[in-house]
């Protein structure tokens, strides 16, 4: 027997359930959602995913618009100690992102709706920096960044967890390719945050500037945190009974990627950090609203 999709069970919820004006509003809202909203979803786009059932496209290309405007040139105005109220400001701007190399940690991160969004001209080459730091040689980037006339490097990203992924290739760009490096995630976790601060701590070419750092009321973590919202201990319970239904094997954790615990989605896909309830699709015991895919 078929397994019943969410909108399916709201159909039958309405006949059966004693709430059925709750009943009636949940569907109307979810209905709602699905189209404005949910809909954007990408991986939910494939037609093997039948029930599309979050930062949405527009808060990214608004938090890509901010990541220039408010981190990327005030950075640059202060690398470059240009006056703000010269005359030539904007044309001292212009020139120093023209000696900027923008370019993402990971392949996660669309530089080019970065370019886009932003109407800047875009680069030649725009590999992802944790692949070019391990693959790479060293003296052809600096090579690269000779011939190209590039003072310095903005590393860019959409979204961190814990941030353990990225470290190396940061503390690689910040002590190898002798120039100012600038990191901008858009959205950050908690712990990520707390890493990169110890990063840029270390480091004086490092700066370290996110966009939006996400509060921790938006992670549940395995253990109870005083000051958690009411509702942590319910969905705990949830995360804990569902275990076998998301979880692979002992090694896996319900609470995502280094047991990050968040309730975050993007419109491009579920990080591997949020909990494995809203993304891990097992057949056939659990399909998930947000079916993640894989990298």
């Amino acid at each position: 027997m078929a397994k019943q999709s969410f909108k399916d069970q709201l159909s039958s919820w309405k006949v059966n359930s004693e709430n059925r004006r709750e009943v009636v509003r949940l569907d109307e809202a979810w209905d709602f959602l699905g189209e404005k909203l949910f809909a954007e979803y990408e991986p939910g786009l494939a037609p093997t995913f039948s029930a599309r059932d979050f930062f949405s496209r527009d808060d990214m290309a608004a938090l890509q618009i901010s990541a220039l405007r408010t981190q990327v040139v005030p950075w640059l105005v202060q690398q470059k100690g240009i006056d703000l109220m010269s005359g030539s400001f904007e044309e001292e701007v212009r020139r120093a992102l023209e000696e900027t190399c923008f370019c993402p940690l990971t392949d996660s991160m669309r530089i080019n709706a970065f370019f886009h969004v932003n109407g800047l001209q875009e680069q030649k080459l725009r590999p992802d920096f944790v692949s070019l730091s391990q693959l790479g040689d060293i003296q052809k980037i600096k090579q690269h960044f000779a011939a190209t006339n590039t003072s310095r490097l903005v590393l860019l990203e959409d979204f961190v967890g814990s941030g353990r992924q990225t470290g190396a290739a940061i503390e690689f760009a910040a002590t190898q390719l002798g120039m100012p490096v600038l990191v901008v995630p858009l959205v950050i976790c908690p712990t990520g945050h707390g890493e990169f601060v110890k990063l840029a701590s270390k480091h004086a070419a490092l700066t370290y500037a996110p966009v939006v750092a996400l509060d921790r009321e938006l992670f549940l973590s395995d253990t109870a945190r005083t000051q958690e919202p009411t509702f942590f201990r319910r969905l705990r319970g949830i995360v804990e009974s569902t275990r076998d239904r998301v979880c692979y094997d002992a090694a896996d954790s319900q609470y995502g990627y280094d047991k990050t615990g968040g309730l975050v989605v993007l419109f491009s896909n579920t990080p591997n950090n949020s909990l494995l309830i809203l993304h891990r699709t097992k057949w056939p015991s659990w399909r998930a609203l947000f079916p993640r895919a894989g990298r």
